[in-house]
């Protein structure tokens, strides 16, 4: 059910998924994961969802934003006999213009499971230049190519400087930083991973064309990016 509340649009929802687990990739002396059988969810979310940027690839001014609260059961009451599972998400841009040329790009990204014994299919990740590009809980990363398993507390601030050189041509320095914990009262004294990366990007007419390079201090290797129209 979806309706919009001043701009904002919201929506109410029961869903059901299925998840199937084939093969898990992970190094087995390094992990505590383990295969595990397939499972389902219900679920009940509620979502808000805002943007008003001014362009859909290289906006100069305007905002994005949402914000909801997914509670995840196996019986729509429990999960397997526990209390249900509550997981809160966040994801934040700006578009502040400098002048004619320049863009200033904050954003923050966040997701908490109130639960340390996740469900692979809940666990939060990181990774990648867009949010949900992989999975819906994925949140972006530069510096960590697909995505990478985090704590049930994981936040992320970032910042971009956007100058466009000609008309249609963009050059964008990036840097995030990224907090993941157990618990939320630890978030400050667990792991930290910090990102960069350097993008050129052309808008044409199928949208925009990019190349991108980057580094962090978890894969400690630079790695590239194509993006090739919207």
């Amino acid at each position: 059910f979806q309706y919009t509340w001043k701009d904002i649009r919201c929506a109410l929802g029961v869903d059901f998924d299925q998840y199937h687990y084939n093969d898990i990739l992970v190094i087995p002396e390094k992990s505590a994961l383990s295969p595990e059988k397939d499972e389902h969810f219900f679920s009940y979310s509620y979502n808000m969802f805002f943007e008003n940027f001014n362009k859909r690839a290289y906006p100069t001014k305007g905002m994005k934003w949402t914000a909801g609260i997914n509670l995840y059961t196996s019986d729509f009451w429990q999960y397997k006999g526990h209390p249900a599972i509550p997981v809160a998400h966040f994801g934040w841009e700006m578009a502040i213009s400098k002048g004619s040329r320049l863009t200033i790009l904050p954003s923050a990204y966040g997701r908490i499971v109130w639960k340390q014994d996740v469900p692979y299919s809940l666990y939060n990740c990181i990774g990648g230049v867009a949010a949900g590009r992989y999975t819906e809980q994925q949140l972006p990363f530069i510096g960590i190519s697909y995505m990478e398993l985090a704590n049930p507390v994981t936040t992320i601030v970032a910042l971009k400087l956007r100058q466009r050189m000609g008309s249609n041509h963009y050059l964008t320095l990036a840097s995030n930083y990224a907090l993941s914990s157990l618990k939320l009262k630890e978030i400050l004294n667990e792991d930290k991973i910090f990102g960069c990366g350097l993008t050129y990007g052309y808008q044409s007419i199928i949208g925009p064309l990019e190349a991108s390079l980057y580094w962090s201090d978890r894969t400690e290797k630079i790695g590239f990016f194509v993006n090739l129209g919207y």
